[in-house]
């Protein structure tokens, strides 16, 4: 027998998040495959049997299948490590894999502000978050005025998205609706994020003069509506594929008249 090596070796899930670890072994013939947890060698499953009393770890396999899957379910930060996919030859061959599992952790650039945060290298994820994070982030865009400053801080945990700026805005008619949406605690990038404005969808609306422009990789979407007029008033939805939504109300002003759609 021996590893399929294109399998992905290291996964990143949040907590409570089912976390699958794809082992792919050839001519298996009548071995066995075994997962193991190495930090203390336990043996969580031979087969498709459960050899651990924690029913959260599960084996799961097809017969006309060589890939052997890890199943953990509503998976902790105390289950990160690494994990084996052990075949039993002689002598026993095995492949390793890494699970991160991410709570409430704060990723920090490199942060220098009058807030008193820690001053950590690029990169660096520390487990004790800050109370009220959504002020001090609000307060960062508002202090510094970009989309930079408010990704300073990184907040992993339940995945939200949230559109920044104030829940309601009032914009004179014949001006622009600029509205940025961040996805904000996620490992992965969405794979698409929608606008709507009420029920409708208007990342492909014929309306002419609308731009979305979505960066996956830093998980951020901007819409551009030009030249408004009083019918674009209404709620504003930013929807990504794998978070909660987040909405704001925009009124378009022909004077000081407020038009509700």
């Amino acid at each position: 027998p021996y590893f399929d090596n294109s399998t992905r070796r290291e996964m990143t899930t949040t907590v409570g998040q089912s976390a699958y670890l794809h082992c792919r072994v050839r001519n298996l013939g009548d071995r066995a495959v075994s997962w193991i947890r190495k930090r203390d060698l336990h043996i969580l499953t031979v087969g498709i049997l459960t050899y651990t009393n924690d029913q959260r770890f599960q084996s799961l396999h097809s017969d006309v299948s060589d890939e052997w899957t890890l199943k953990i379910s509503s998976p902790q930060v105390r289950d990160s490590g690494t994990y084996e996919c052990q075949v039993s030859t002689e002598p026993k061959i095995s492949q390793a894999f890494r699970l991160n599992v991410v709570g409430y952790a704060c990723y920090m650039p490199v942060i220098q502000s009058r807030y008193e945060f820690l001053f950590l290298k690029r990169g660096i994820m520390v487990q004790n978050c800050l109370e009220a994070v959504d002020s001090i982030e609000d307060s960062l865009y508002r202090e510094h005025h970009s989309i930079q400053a408010y990704q300073h801080i990184y907040i992993i945990g339940l995945s939200k998205a949230k559109i920044l700026g104030n829940p309601e805005l009032y914009i004179k008619s014949g001006s622009d609706i600029n509205l940025t949406c961040v996805v904000l605690q996620t490992p992965e990038p969405p794979s698409f994020i929608y606008w709507y404005q009420g029920a409708h969808v208007i990342n492909y609306s014929q309306r002419g003069g609308i731009s979305v422009v979505t960066e996956k990789q830093t998980r951020t979407s901007r819409l551009l509506i030009s030249r408004a007029l009083p019918q674009d008033s209404g709620n504003y939805t930013c929807s990504p594929s794998s978070s909660d939504s987040a909405s704001v109300m925009v009124h378009v002003l022909n004077g000081n008249v407020i038009y509700y759609y």
